[in-house]
């Protein structure tokens, strides 16, 4: 009898759980929120990076809540995750990608639905920034 094969291990998640990312989705209505983009939107973009930021423990849970979440299309997730340069300064002046010690929570976010900039809540709700 010949030996079987173990199974790969399957590399823990360490993203959003399937409601936080129904509820951004709902937030977006469905498209992507990079300003002026009006496609359908399929990827969750992390406004600070899990490598940066933490993926375990209670940063991990922070970071995996509706105000460090944005709702992206494929092409704009791409751009924002390798953004260098000119792109990255945009991206972080637009408040999508943030730097270690910041907080989602009070720092500021362009969106295509809203013509200012607006602040993201835990609870997948926004209002207009001062």
């Amino acid at each position: 009898m010949a030996a079987q094969t173990p199974a790969p291990r399957r590399q823990r998640d360490t993203g959003p759980t399937r409601t936080v990312r129904e509820i951004v989705k709902e937030r977006a209505g469905g498209r992507c929120e990079w300003p002026g983009c009006a496609e359908r939107g399929c990827d969750v973009q992390h406004r600070l990076g899990r490598k940066i930021g933490g993926r375990f423990g209670e940063m991990a849970e922070l970071l995996n809540g509706p105000a460090w979440l944005l709702f992206v299309c494929r092409p704009h997730h791409q751009g924002v995750t390798s953004a260098t340069g000119e792109a990255l300064t945009l991206a972080k002046a637009s408040g999508w990608v943030l730097e270690e010690g910041q907080d989602a929570a009070v720092v500021p976010v362009r969106v295509r639905w809203w013509d200012a900039p607006v602040l993201l809540d835990g609870e997948g709700c926004w209002s207009a920034a001062a």
